[in-house]
C-alpha cells in the first residue's frame, strides 16, 4: 500500500531481512523518513529498512523553511506592531505653561 503527496510518501511494507526500497522522487538532503536510513542511490530517493513490517512515513521539509517561516512572522508581528504604534500607546498628557 502506497501514498504519495507533493512532499511525502506513506508505505507499508514488511521485509525478512534489511532492504533497500527505492521511491519513485528525486534524493534531497531534506528527506526525513520514521524508520530506516534515508540514502541517495543513483540520484533517487532510497530508504534502507531493518527486517520486519513497517508503516514507512517519508517527507520532504526544507532544511531552513521552518527559520523561513518563524523570521517572517517576527517582520510581519514587527510591521503591525509599527503600524499601530500610535493607537498602542496611551495618551500623553497636556503639558501645563
Amino acid at each position: 500500500n502506497v501514498t504519495r503527496t507533493h512532499n511525502s510518501f506513506t508505505v507499508d511494507v514488511t521485509t525478512t531481512r534489511p532492504t533497500r526500497i527505492i521511491l519513485n522522487s528525486a534524493y534531497e538532503e531534506s528527506w526525513q523518513s520514521d524508520v530506516g536510513t534515508v540514502v541517495m542511490d543513483r540520484d533517487t530517493l532510497a530508504i534502507d529498512l531493518p527486517e520486519g513490517h513497517h508503516h514507512l512515513k517519508a517527507r520532504y521539509w526544507p532544511r531552513r523553511f521552518t527559520l523561513g517561516i518563524v523570521l517572517t512572522l517576527l517582520g510581519l508581528s514587527g510591521s503591525i506592531a509599527f503600524l499601530l504604534r500610535d493607537r498602542l500607546r496611551p495618551p500623553r498628557a497636556a503639558k501645563k505653561a
